[in-house]
């Protein structure tokens, strides 16, 4: 078993009960990823970096991955902000580098961002791995999806709210004025 299996086995089955997929013989990770759309900006100093690579692993597929470049740094929050308008990510991956004396400003970009367009930045220096990167994104993302009630036609049960199938339904009256 790999570190840290048990705490992703149980944020996935959560995950699945949402989605209605728990028991259908599917994959936990597979059927967590399958819909997160993820984007993934990075500087010209960290375009060699295989992010692709860590996200195909995660289960994301080539239509919910996209991947350019920004001139660097400090335009990062702006593209994300353009990325995040755009409607098209669950999830945005900010593969910055070493920001140096940037850090706070465009740190404070990020979270600006997030608060006000609902979709989760995630900020990728060099301390981090693409694969643990990854792994947050895709959480993020899913959390997201479950979050707008995007996991499916049934709803979502994000943090324990669902649609309350024991509720009557309300009679419909005709009203004469």
């Amino acid at each position: 078993a790999t570190r840290g299996a048990g705490r992703r086995a149980a944020w996935a089955g959560t995950a699945l009960r949402a989605e209605g997929g728990e028991g259908d013989g599917a994959a936990p990770d597979a059927k967590l990823n399958s819909d997160v759309r993820v984007g993934v900006l990075v500087v010209p100093e960290r375009n060699g970096v295989d992010f692709w690579g860590a996200f195909e692993q995660a289960n994301i597929t080539n239509a919910t991955f996209f991947q350019t470049e920004v001139p660097g740094a400090f335009q990062m929050p702006l593209a994300a902000k353009l990325l995040a308008m755009s409607n098209t990510v669950d999830v945005i991956v900010a593969a910055h580098g070493a920001i140096g004396a940037l850090k706070d400003e465009v740190s404070r970009g990020y979270q600006s961002v997030a608060l006000n367009t609902n979709v989760p930045i995630v900020p990728a220096d060099d301390a981090e791995t693409p694969a643990e990167i990854a792994d947050t994104a895709v959480k993020m993302g899913a959390l997201r999806r479950q979050a707008l009630q995007l996991t499916s036609t049934r709803g979502s049960f994000f943090f324990g709210i669902g649609k309350n199938a024991s509720a009557a339904k309300p009679k419909k009256e005709k009203v004469y004025f």
